[in-house]
């Protein structure tokens, strides 16, 4: 396998560079998941906010940023709520 078990190593240091490990790919599977699952809290969490300011503020926006740690801007302009 030799380039895609250096890739493997590199990407999740686990295992060997030079094969990979059917238990290693479980890991990295299952590493993949917890990942994904911690971003889509995120992204509810955002969604939940946006919901809120929807149901609950009868104004015009002119703007409105939402961050996360992780440098992502949600910017919605111009919004008209009732």
């Amino acid at each position: 396998m030799g380039l895609m078990a250096e890739d493997f190593y590199n990407i999740f240091k686990r295992g060997s560079d030079k094969e990979i490990n059917g238990q290693e790919v479980q890991m990295a599977l299952w590493l993949a998941v917890q990942a994904l699952s911690a971003k889509n809290r995120v992204l509810e969490q955002k969604v939940a906010a946006l919901e809120h300011i929807m149901i609950n503020a009868p104004m015009k926006l002119q703007k409105l940023e939402l961050g996360s740690d992780h440098g992502e801007r949600l910017i919605i302009t111009d919004a008209c709520y009732k």
